[in-house]
C-alpha cells in the first residue's frame, strides 16, 4: 500500500481488499450511512442498549459505534457511498479493527483503539468491536 494512502485525506483502491473485505465495507457504508440521519448518541448509554442477536444486533453495534466515534476521534468519521472505488482511512482503520479481531489478535486491536481513541473509551469500543464481529459471524 502506498505511504499516502495511510493519509486520513487521500483514499486508497478497493481493488487492494479481499472480497470478504469488500463486502464487509459495502455493509459498513449501508450502516454508517443509516446513522447520518439518526441523532448523536452518549457513547456509554448507547452501550447499555445492545441486546439483540444475528443481523440485527451486527447493525445495532455497528450503528452504535458510529453514532460514538464522532464525539470519539477529531473529525467526524469519513464513509464513503456503497460501491465508491476507494477507500477511506477511517474505513481501513474499521476494517483493520475487524480483521485482527476476528483472528483473536487482541494486542493489534488494543493498538489500533489506543492509537485513535481516548483512554476512557478503549474497554467500550474493543466491546462494541468484539460484539460486532460476533454478531456478522452468526449473521
Amino acid at each position: 500500500m502506498p505511504a499516502n494512502a495511510l493519509r486520513r485525506d487521500v483514499a486508497a483502491p478497493t481493488d487492494l481488499l479481499t472480497p470478504e473485505a469488500r463486502a464487509e465495507l459495502a455493509w459498513l457504508r449501508i450502516a454508517g450511512a443509516r446513522c447520518r440521519v439518526m441523532r448523536r448518541s452518549d457513547f456509554f448509554e448507547a452501550c447499555a442498549v445492545l441486546s439483540l442477536s444475528g443481523e440485527q444486533a451486527a447493525l445495532s453495534y455497528a450503528q452504535t459505534l458510529f453514532r460514538a466515534l464522532p464525539s470519539l476521534l477529531a473529525s467526524d468519521v469519513r464513509l464513503y457511498m456503497p460501491g465508491d472505488t476507494d477507500i477511506s482511512f477511517d474505513e481501513a482503520w474499521l476494517l483493520q479493527l475487524i480483521e485482527r479481531e476476528r483472528a483473536g489478535d487482541a494486542d493489534s486491536v488494543a493498538f489500533l483503539i489506543r492509537r485513535r481513541l481516548p483512554r476512557f473509551a478503549w474497554r467500550q469500543v474493543r466491546f462494541l468491536v468484539a460484539s460486532l464481529v460476533r454478531a456478522l459471524d452468526e449473521a
